[in-house]
């Protein structure tokens, strides 16, 4: 089966879990309480189930289905999980600051969430389609090179041509660009804004230079282009590993929040009945 296969299967699959659900929400759903407490029950099973993925990423040893299954049950366990909570909180907002705080709690976890799901699939393909692998780790250790580099090209630049354009140059713009990895949200979509700018900039520049300064200036920018690439990679990179940082932690806190909230509410439910 196909990637695009698999896909339109499992997304066909969703839509009529979806639509049995509500059909069973109507049809057994009354009293009100009674659609809380299955959507409630629904949605804290839900999400006890994908906390569990992450406990299945770290266990490798034991037969419990492939890691890319999992992440497949995960992701559309996740969308099924939005439409549970709509359905628990009757489409309307809460009321109350501990419902109001779990709400958010579970929004900004979805959020999270579906950013996630689009990162790890947009971001593999266009790292990919941005020349050889970078490693994350080694990214301020290239930057240290290519500054160096540049540097030394400055400086035999202005011993050959006893001039200090393109120092001043470097000097007056290129110097903070050099100095460390830079993180943009251009590259989240492909966008070369940046250095399409730099590039003009570059292009007005060399039109007063020497045949000789013009060389030194042109290999000034290559190392422009590569520095470029380290940030895209940066930026990129940077997404896929740290998401999770956010989402991890608000996943525990809805976790806890929301047994607290089971709790209070078998604590008060001889009132509604």
């Amino acid at each position: 089966m196909t990637f695009w296969n698999r896909r339109l299967g499992n997304s066909l699959l969703l839509i009529l879990i979806c639509i049995l659900f509500n059909g069973l929400i109507k049809y057994y759903g009354t009293p009100l309480y009674r659609i809380q407490l299955w959507t409630g029950w629904t949605l804290f099973s839900l999400m006890i189930l994908l906390f569990l993925y992450g406990i299945r990423k770290k266990i490798t040893l034991l037969p419990i289905g492939k890691v890319s299954s999992w992440l497949q049950f995960h992701s559309y366990a996740g969308l099924f999980s939005v439409l549970v909570f709509v359905n628990h909180i009757s489409f309307r907002l809460p009321s109350g600051i501990f419902e109001t705080a779990l709400a958010i709690l579970f929004i900004a976890t979805a959020l999270t969430g579906i950013a996630g799901m689009f990162f790890s699939r947009i971001i593999p393909r266009q790292l990919t389609r941005r020349g050889e692998e970078v490693i994350y780790e080694r990214i301020p250790l290239f930057t240290f090179k290519l500054r160096e580099l540049a540097k030394d090209l400055i400086f035999e630049c202005t011993v050959q041509t006893s001039s200090t354009a393109v120092a001043d140059y470097f000097q007056n713009h290129l110097a903070l660009y050099f100095y460390k990895p830079r993180w943009s949200f251009f590259y989240l979509y492909g966008s070369m804004k940046d250095l399409h700018v730099m590039q003009t900039r570059h292009n007005n520049f060399c039109r007063y230079l020497n045949e000789q300064e013009l060389s030194y200036a042109n290999q000034l920018f290559e190392l422009v282009r590569k520095k470029y690439d380290l940030d895209f990679h940066y930026t990129l990179q940077s997404l896929l590993k740290f998401w999770l940082f956010i989402h991890l932690p608000l996943t525990y806190a809805l976790l806890l929040t929301m047994s607290v909230h089971l709790m209070l509410v078998y604590a008060f439910l001889g009132h509604l009945q």
